[in-house]
């Protein structure tokens, strides 16, 4: 019996081919990962960081805080702010109502986004 077509209680029933602008992708095994050891290590200390996560672009990490009440989460959310500038790199707060949604860019770069830094990632520890 070839793929395209099953079995259903003995009777064969053949399958529809698949539509015209479906991509056909060959099963080549896993895939192969090439990273720099800088972006390994930063991977590593990202993991020993609990709730924070890489954004799909990896220029930013983040994490979701939910407080008791809104004024604890509207205290935490300037301290936030206060010590990414005191830190001089930049900084997203999203703040509603006991939930904070915190944003860690690394520095820019001749007016570009930068990577994620050892630095983002110790006002990472910091913030908790």
């Amino acid at each position: 019996m070839n793929n395209s077509s099953q079995t259903v209680k003995g009777v064969a029933v053949k399958q529809p081919p698949p539509p015209a602008w479906v991509p056909v992708v060959a099963d080549v095994g896993p895939v192969r990962m090439y990273l720099k050891p800088e972006r390994i290590q930063l991977m590593l200390r990202l993991q020993s960081l609990p709730g924070w996560q890489v954004q799909p672009n990896a220029l930013a990490i983040d994490r979701v805080r939910q407080f008791p009440n809104t004024e604890l989460a509207m205290t935490y959310a300037g301290f936030a702010e206060k010590l990414a500038r005191h830190r001089k790199l930049p900084l997203s707060v999203h703040l509603a109502d006991r939930v904070v949604l915190v944003t860690l860019r690394g520095p820019r770069n001749h007016g570009r986004p930068g990577p994620v830094t050892d630095r983002v990632l110790d006002l990472a520890r910091q913030l908790g």
